[in-house]
This record gives structure tokens, C-alpha cells and sequence, in this order.
């Protein structure tokens, strides 16, 4: 299962995208910002784990997110 976590860059949404990605589920962060790349919260998840920079008001970069990466949930 893939799962959309919208603001997955703070604090809250990467703790959930964390707790996601523990439980075996794919993760995609969408946010304004990426995550620090030397993040250790969220290291060490390889394919499990996307990033996507957008900002959640634009609803064609959504639209195009969702269907590229075959979400099946989403958390916001």
C-alpha cells in the first residue's frame, strides 16, 4: 500500500511517514520542502520512501502525484 503524507517534511508528518514506512508500507512525502537529506528519521528506507516538492494547493501536481505513484491512501 501506498500512502500520500501531506507536510511529511516537519515534524509531525515525518514521525507518521516513519511509522508508515516501519509498519512495511510505501511512503510519498509531499511538502513545500524536502526533508534534510542527512535526515536520519527517515534514512535507511530506499525504495519505500519518495519525495515529492509541491505545494498541496496546486491540484494538478496532487492529481499527478496520487496517479504516478498509485497512492491508496492519504494522511493530512
Amino acid at each position: 500500500m501506498t500512502v500520500l503524507v501531506t507536510g511529511g517534511a516537519g515534524t509531525i508528518g515525518s514521525n507518521i511517514a516513519r511509522l508508515l514506512l516501519t509498519q512495511g508500507k510505501s511512503v510519498v512525502i509531499f511538502d513545500r520542502v524536502a526533508p534534510p537529506p542527512d535526515g536520519k528519521m527517515l534514512a535507511g528506507f530506499g525504495d519505500k520512501l519518495k519525495v515529492e516538492v509541491g505545494h498541496i494547493a496546486d491540484t494538478a501536481t496532487v492529481f499527478d502525484v496520487v496517479k504516478n505513484h498509485k497512492v491508496e491512501g492519504v494522511i493530512h
